[in-house]
């Protein structure tokens, strides 16, 4: 298996090696003529001249690649040449590419005119890896048949380069500094828009003039030796007057590089200027913001100072009304405790008078022949005057204190034990007038929705 694989790609390198055959039959090599002899070693030239470019070659007939060289296989990831033989060499373009591509072969084989022998396409290798590539394409005759042979350049390096110097030039387009690049004869090579527009010339005017252009002609000397100091120290930094095209001189700071090359050596100088004026300017507003800031600070010093002088006051006046304060609570205390010492004595006096006197003579009328209305009465005003000194009144519910007067009465009674008839007859209201005052006492009492009996209730409350 291994040598008839080996034997075909022999028969392919037989095969691609002889683009040109002659129509008459093979003679032994001895009586070939002198132009057959001329031919084979022309096509060798050729063959080694193919096989030894840098550049991948290949060779389209019908459709499929009939001859590639060892620059090729390697661009489109084979490891032979022969490898590529008979195959689509479509297979080798990017999708978006391939209709556009098709278009151009057509166009270039048609002959149509002003179709460049030249064209840029998206190609990819055998792995899928993307591949920007250059292809030159020319016509001519392979085996006695028309076809075409396609010199392929990658330029991936190139457009990633080319990426990289647009890039850097945008971003030095957009920059606020002027920016220039002089080469080692101090001759501008580069320049970015605000170095055009700081010294008032268009690019084109300014590419290829001295340095010594843009410098006031007292400023020579100095210009030198802030080349001298670049070329030494690698850089320099340093304020120089420039001249405008108008002949206006300006001021500028600028800052010099020296560029080194791949090999180490210098290759040029970049130089970053800003205008002076717009620095001085903005060092002015500096020092006045400074000037105003220190201002500021000293007499917000002085207000804190004075502040925190007040404010110690308050703080003296504050504890001393404190220590006032807690005297008058003092005092207080006291005067509360003796009335209401004075009260609890004048209450002892009121309950003995009470005791000795006023009950007394509720007992001698429960004695006498009292109708029941009265007897019920009696009974009530005896209950009240001894509530007014009993302690339970404290633990009054809150609800009592909204009832009417009528509602206490209409109280009373129920808890003494009165039906609802009875407590009409005594207090000369009707029954519903009763029964109405009976449910806005359990409302009041928070009952409404409770089964306890209302006497039952007042009788453990009061």
């Amino acid at each position: 298996m291994g040598g008839s694989k080996s034997q075909e790609r022999q028969g392919r390198r037989l095969l691609v090696t002889s683009p040109i055959k002659s129509n008459q039959k093979e003679e032994p090599e001895l009586v070939c003529s002198e132009s057959q002899r001329e031919l084979r070693e022309s096509e060798l030239k050729y063959r080694t001249l193919v096989e030894t470019l840098p550049h991948a070659v290949v060779m389209i007939q019908d459709n499929k690649i009939a001859f590639a060289n060892k620059s090729a296989a390697e661009s489109l990831g084979f490891a032979h040449e022969e490898d590529l033989i008979g195959l689509d060499p479509f297979e080798f373009v990017a999708e978006h590419e391939k209709e556009r591509l098709q278009d151009y072969l057509r166009r270039r084989l048609s002959g149509e005119p002003d179709v460049p022998e030249q064209y840029e396409a998206a190609l990819k290798n055998l792995g899928g890896h993307r591949i920007a590539a250059e292809i030159r394409v020319k016509t001519l005759s392979f085996k006695g048949r028309m076809a075409y042979q396609l010199v392929v350049t990658d330029i991936t390096g190139r457009r990633q380069s080319e990426m990289a110097t647009r890039l850097l030039t945008d971003s030095l387009e957009q920059m606020d500094e002027g920016i220039a690049f002089f080469d080692l004869d101090d001759r501008l090579i580069f320049c970015n828009k605000a170095f055009t527009s700081l010294h008032g010339y268009s690019a084109e005017e300014l590419i290829g003039q001295h340095h010594s252009t843009f410098v006031a002609t007292e400023e020579l000397l100095s210009l030198a030796a802030a080349n001298e100091e670049t070329r030494r120290a690698g850089q320099c930094n340093g304020e120089l007057l420039h001249v405008s095209k108008d002949g206006k001189c300006f001021s500028v700071l600028f800052t010099s590089t020296l560029v080194r090359g791949d090999s180490g050596f210098p290759v040029g100088m970049i130089l970053a200027v800003r205008d002076a004026s717009e620095a001085q300017l903005s060092e002015r507003v500096l020092m006045h913001a400074k000037e105003r800031f220190s201002h500021r600070f000293f007499s917000l010093e002085d207000e804190l100072h004075e502040t925190l002088g007040k404010l110690n006051d308050s703080q003296t006046q504050l504890n001393e009304y404190a220590r006032r304060l807690e005297q008058t609570n003092e005092a207080l205390k006291l005067i509360i405790s003796e009335i209401e010492e004075r009260n609890r004595e004048r209450e002892r006096v009121v309950y003995q008078n009470l005791n000795a006197n006023v009950l007394t003579l509720v007992d001698q009328l429960r004695c006498e022949r009292l109708p029941d209305s009265a007897r019920i009465l009696l009974e009530s005003l005896e209950f009240h005057l001894k509530s007014l000194f009993s302690p339970q009144l404290a633990n009054l519910p809150l609800a009592t204190a909204c009832l009417t007067p009528q509602q206490s009465r209409v109280c009373d009674f129920i808890r003494a034990g009165l039906t609802s008839k009875q407590i009409a007859d005594v207090m000369g209201i009707s029954l519903a007038t009763v029964v109405v005052h009976r449910a806005n006492i359990r409302k009041k009492m928070g009952l409404v929705d409770s089964h306890d009996n209302l006497a039952t209730y007042l009788r453990g409350k009061f």
